[in-house]
């Protein structure tokens, strides 16, 4: 029989042979030789598991100096881990932050004994830290890749954030103080900075060299054994508040809300519970982790819905356990966010069935296939928005049911009705309207989150459309005219620095509209209406608008082929091109020079020479 530090080690023993002296490992590393019938193997902590005990025991000792003495606060002394032989039932701890219409609170769920094994980093990541006195020390400056940020920098950050953002998405870390959130997870820490100084008046330079910084960080912790919760809120807000980019291929947004929902659905944030299907060890059954976890999945749910949905690619719908009306989403969520959450899976829904059952039927067949589908959505979307608890919740609603009437646009403009052209240009200006009184209370053009300015690019490019066409002598052109300008003026504000993607909207925006050869095709014919391709799906009309852009500006031939408009165009409008009121707008200098040899998809890059790069390579 194998002796007790063989079997431990699940080696081989030659006891038997050496008896009655001791085995010939024992013997090599100079440890006694027992034999024992009621010996039971342990399992021994991985690495990860004794570097988490390490750093626990780090912040218990870095608290407890801070507590006894200020001087003593960032002095960190490396102690040996405590290793328990048997871990007890894990339970993670989560610090989220509250939705709209919540006072703070904290989620926290019991702290295990610090001789405990931290729960396995399959199921939750997050370091089994103990609960942090309430009592708020002094911020420490950090520093990031050489760029120092002073303490000063990072409290006003993270109070601009928390003022300012964190009422658009609620999954935000925001009850740990920066010094807190730095030792949980440096990836959310420096998001938090990064949103918070894309407008902070005192170092307006901190977001053009943290952005990038950022962005490597986001790369590298999508496949490092990050805290997955708090991994996951930090992607959260990078969709929402993207560090800025030149073009809108170099839009990494995308990307993340694809990876948030594969993250939350690979630790079970999908199925109601504490995820204990997905984790190696008993997981605690506590109804504030439960809470937490259902309160997060609904925010990745409606983040990354919405970014796939503005940038004209199939939204991604996963089927979780925890329903539309069940009483449990009312324990977790407001009711402002559960609307928009349920508004936005049904617009996704919607859209992925249009594509799947109509839009790519034959142009013959596509109107029988189509209208009934938008019609019976619409009007579903009419009476969510009935119901809309915000007034940001109705914007939603109105976004939605305006992305949605925009695929009628794929049809024979004989197949258009007029009065539904008439309710696009209806809807458009309500939605650019609602923006608007909601900016001039909430500072939405600075503070909002960037899918709500890509969702006032469909408003904006359906009144350019429709305002073009032979309807237009029906519409309120003057009142289109109001609400495109404000638009403009609320990308201006929108935009970080003067060449990235926003502001070069409001520059596209503004030739768009000054421009008489938009939609005119080379038979000398206008069509407004008519949409040259469905590969954006309910986004197209808007990059349909990108490439007669490039067109004009760009110097770039027609991709499409066919540079002809369709019979019966509206001709009466050949010689129709708005007037500009320069009274209106403060724009920049409308005469700029066409820009050469653009890139997918929609622009190059120009006003970059006093501009560091930002270098969003997205290798990895």
């Amino acid at each position: 029989m194998a002796c007790t530090e063989c079997r431990q080690q699940k080696i081989r023993c030659d006891r038997l042979d050496t008896f009655p002296e001791p085995c010939s490992r024992c013997r090599r590393v100079g440890v006694q030789c027992v034999y024992s019938k009621e010996f039971r193997r342990q399992r021994r902590p991985t690495k990860t598991e004794l570097q988490n005990q390490l750093d626990t025991l780090r912040k218990q000792l870095y608290l407890s100096s801070s507590n006894s003495s200020p001087s003593a606060q960032g002095h960190e002394v490396a102690v040996p881990p405590v290793v328990s032989p048997t871990p007890p039932a894990a339970t993670p701890q989560l610090y989220l932050a509250p939705i709209q219409g919540q006072e703070s609170t904290s989620i926290i769920a019991p702290t295990p004994p610090s001789t405990s094994l931290p729960p396995p980093l399959d199921h939750e990541p997050a370091r089994n830290l103990p609960t942090v006195s309430t009592r708020s020390s002094q911020t420490l400056p950090r520093s990031l890749d050489e760029l120092q940020i002073t303490a000063r920098d990072i409290d006003n950050c993270f109070a601009i954030f928390k003022r300012h953002c964190m009422a658009y998405v609620p999954m935000v870390e925001t009850l740990l103080t920066p010094n807190e959130c730095h030792q949980q997870s440096p990836l959310l820490f420096w998001t938090i900075i990064a949103v918070g100084s894309r407008k902070y008046s005192e170092n307006p330079t901190l977001i053009i060299l943290l952005g990038p910084k950022v962005s490597k960080l986001a790369k590298l912790a999508l496949f490092a054994q990050e805290p997955v919760l708090l991994t996951i809120q930090a992607f959260l807000l990078l969709c929402s508040w993207p560090m800025p980019f030149e073009a809108l291929s170099n839009d990494i947004t995308p990307v993340l809300a694809g990876a948030v929902l594969q993250l939350a659905t690979t630790i079970g944030l999908h199925v109601s519970g504490v995820g204990q299907e997905f984790a190696r060890t008993k997981v605690n059954q506590d109804l504030t982790y439960r809470m937490a976890r259902g309160r997060l999945w609904a925010a990745c749910v409606v983040v990354s819905q919405r970014v796939i949905t503005v940038n004209g690619t199939p939204p991604l719908v996963i089927p979780d356990t925890y329903g539309d009306d069940s009483q449990e989403l009312s324990t977790f969520m407001t009711p402002s966010f559960q609307f928009q959450k349920k508004v936005s899976e049904y617009l996704s829904m919607t859209i992925l069935y249009i594509q799947n059952h109509a839009l790519y039927k034959p142009a013959d067949e596509l109107d029988l296939a189509l209208s009934p589908i938008i019609h019976s959505a619409t009007d579903r979307l009419v009476q969510l928005e009935s119901d809309a608890p915000e007034r940001i919740d109705r914007f939603h609603a109105m976004s939605a049911r305006l992305h949605l009437l925009s695929f009628h646009l794929f049809k024979h403009r004989s197949a258009i009705e007029d009065s539904t052209l008439f309710v696009m240009y209806e809807l458009a200006c309500r939605t650019i309207e609602l923006a608007m009184e909601l900016d001039s209370e909430l500072s939405m053009a600075e503070y909002g989150p960037m899918y709500i300015t890509k969702f006032l690019h469909s408003a904006v490019i359906t009144i350019l459309r429709v305002g073009r066409a032979a309807v237009a002598q029906q519409l309120d052109l003057e009142r289109g005219q109001r609400n495109y300008f404000a638009v403009i003026n609320y990308h201006k504000r929108h935009a970080v620095r003067p060449d990235d993607a926003f502001a070069r909207f409001s520059i596209i925006l503004t030739q768009l509209w000054t421009s008489r050869k938009v939609f005119q095709y080379s038979n000398g014919l206008v069509d407004s209406l008519r949409v040259r391709s469905k590969a954006r799906l309910g986004m197209s009309m808007v990059y349909d608008c990108f490439w007669w852009w490039r067109q004009e500006f760009g110097g770039q031939s027609n991709v499409y082929g066919d540079n002809h408009g369709d019979e019966n165009p509206n001709h009466i409008l050949d010689d129709f091109a708005p007037s500009l009121d320069s009274d209106q707008l403060d724009l920049v200098d409308l005469n700029l020079t066409p820009i050469p040899d653009l890139q997918w998809p929609v622009f190059d890059k120009f006003f970059t020479e006093n501009w560091p790069s930002l270098d969003l390579d997205m290798s990895i």
